[in-house]
C-alpha cells in the first residue's frame, strides 16, 4: 500500500516557466490555477464562424427560454434518456426515475423549481471532480497527466 501511495503521489510540479514546485500547498495552488484557467467561461463576443449564420432570437423566444420548467417538459427529458445510463456519481440509472416517476415527480419538480429560482440545484452542483493519472513515469508537468473529469 505504501508503494502504491508513493507511486501515485505528486511530489513536484513544474510550472510553464520552468519553476519547480515541491511543497504541497504550492502544488495544490498550481493545479487549481491550471484547471481554473482551463475551464473558465468566455465572456466576450464570439467571432463569426465560416459558413455559420447567426441570427438573433426574438424577444418572445427569449421569454420562452427563461420561463419556469413545466412538468411535461421535465418528464419528457427523463423519458427520452436511455434507461440503462447512470448520469451522476450516485450510480442511479435513469430507469429508476422512469419507473418511479409517479413517486418522485413532485420532489424532482421542486428541485427544478429551486434551480429556476436560485440558479443552483444544491451546494455541490458547480463541483467537478478531476483525477490526475500519470501518462509516464515521474510525471512533473500538469500536461504529463491525463485528466479524468466527472
Amino acid at each position: 500500500m505504501n508503494a502504491r501511495k508513493a507511486k501515485n503521489l505528486i511530489s513536484k510540479i513544474e510550472r510553464s516557466d520552468g519553476t519547480l514546485l515541491e511543497s504541497e500547498d504550492n502544488i495544490v495552488e498550481e493545479v487549481v490555477s491550471f484547471f481554473q484557467n482551463l475551464y473558465k467561461s468566455y465572456h466576450g463576443r464570439f467571432k463569426s464562424f465560416i459558413g455559420v449564420e447567426w441570427s438573433p432570437i426574438t424577444s418572445s423566444q427569449a421569454d420562452w427560454l427563461i420561463r419556469p420548467f413545466e412538468e411535461e417538459e421535465v418528464k419528457g427529458a427523463v423519458f427520452e434518456c436511455d434507461g440503462d445510463k447512470a448520469p451522476g456519481l450516485d450510480g442511479f440509472m435513469i430507469k429508476l426515475f422512469q419507473q418511479c416517476w409517479d413517486t418522485i415527480k413532485s420532489d424532482l419538480l421542486v428541485v427544478f423549481q429551486e434551480f429556476y429560482q436560485n440558479g443552483i440545484i444544491n451546494a455541490t452542483t458547480p463541483e467537478t471532480y478531476i483525477c490526475l493519472i500519470p501518462k509516464k513515469l515521474n510525471s512533473c508537468k500538469i500536461g504529463d497527466f491525463c485528466q479524468s473529469v466527472w
